[in-house]
């Protein structure tokens, strides 16, 4: 609070400059210094008491009815005050036999409430401001947790699984296992490393999520079959991270299966008019090992993220039948 007292004094000395000149209008040159030097306390007390004492008490808490009524009681109580003060201030007037021109007591009461409501609506705005910063803190910690979870997410199975293979490239001294070791370093990196960016180009989201591709192949060896279309030159786009890879991710875990003697993928990547179009539709097995694919967790926390990041800027369905299952997703790239 320490260093908002330079603030407090400019606004005060302000408000007494103002209060000079809109009571020397009633009062005239000679007897403005001794109005302003009565009535000037009262406005800085009653400010004070609204801003620091029924604003943070009542109001804040949501007694809206006691704010209500202790602002009434407030208000009477410093207009009972200040007119006591002008009529002693009259008194003196009428015995230095001073006469005044032109004199309105509610002029001059509202004069006296400017400085008053100013003060009020700087500190309403400054909670305001307050409460959207606090707003905004809470959403990017509640955002970072979710992509936490959603790093966690990953299928576990798979790692496992690429470490399995390797090992077997490893023994048969095949050329891959550098390949293969490569891919999996730049996709662990980019989980824990690059998604901490809020944004990060298109095009490596798109080569991580192709990483995977290539190593959940070796899993499936030639079980899978993989068709994509990419809209060429729009590697510079920007998007939210980790979108690509759980959708990727959720084909091969509940459309690829060991067991199924051929499967396919397909997605496509596409931008017009400032709206990215997403597809990514997978095969499904004749026997599924799930019942209500759409409920998945890792969906559930991709669309909340989505939601958190884009509002009503994007937009994810799904569309399943019995032969295949497909994700569409469109995004309004924000500038």
């Amino acid at each position: 609070m320490s260093s908002w007292w330079p603030w407090h004094l400019i606004y005060w000395a302000l408000s007494v400059y103002f209060l000079f000149y809109f009571i020397s209008i009633q009062v005239g040159p000679v007897l403005t210094p001794w109005f302003s030097v009565f009535l000037a306390p009262l406005t800085i007390i009653t400010t004070y008491f609204f801003t620091h004492f029924l604003i943070p008490i009542y109001l804040n808490k949501k007694q809206y009815l006691k704010f209500f009524l202790y602002s009434a009681y407030a208000i009477i109580l410093s207009v009972y005050f200040e007119m006591i003060v002008i009529i002693i201030l009259f008194i003196f007037v009428a015995d230095l036999d001073i006469k005044l021109a032109y004199f309105d007591a509610t002029f001059l009461l509202i004069g006296m409430y400017i400085p008053v409501v100013v003060g009020i609506a700087i500190r309403l705005y400054r909670i305001l401001q307050k409460s959207e910063e606090r707003n905004l803190k809470l959403l990017q910690q509640k955002t970072e947790a979710e992509l936490k979870f959603l790093k966690s997410q990953i299928n576990p199975h798979f790692l496992f699984n690429t470490l399995n293979n390797l090992y077997s490239l490893a023994l048969d001294k095949s050329d891959k296992a550098p390949e293969v070791v490569l891919k999996l370093s730049e996709l662990l990196s980019f989980i824990l490393y690059d998604c901490r960016a809020e944004r990060i180009p298109l095009v490596k989201e798109i080569e991580q999520m192709e990483n995977y591709i290539s190593l959940e192949e070796l899993r499936y060896d030639k079980k899978v079959s993989i068709n994509k279309e990419i809209q060429p030159g729009i590697d510079d786009l920007k998007i939210l991270p980790l979108i690509f890879l759980p959708l990727m991710e959720n084909c091969f875990k509940h459309g690829i299966k060991p067991s199924v003697k051929k499967g396919w993928i397909r997605y496509s990547i596409q931008f017009k008019d400032e709206t990215l179009f997403v597809n990514i539709g997978n095969s499904i097995p004749s026997k599924p090992d799930f019942e209500n694919r759409e409920t998945g967790i890792g969906l559930e926390n991709l669309k909340n993220r989505l939601s958190l990041y884009y509002g009503e800027n994007y937009a994810l369905s799904y569309q399943r039948n019995k032969e295949d299952f497909t994700v569409r997703l469109e995004i309004k790239i924000l500038p």
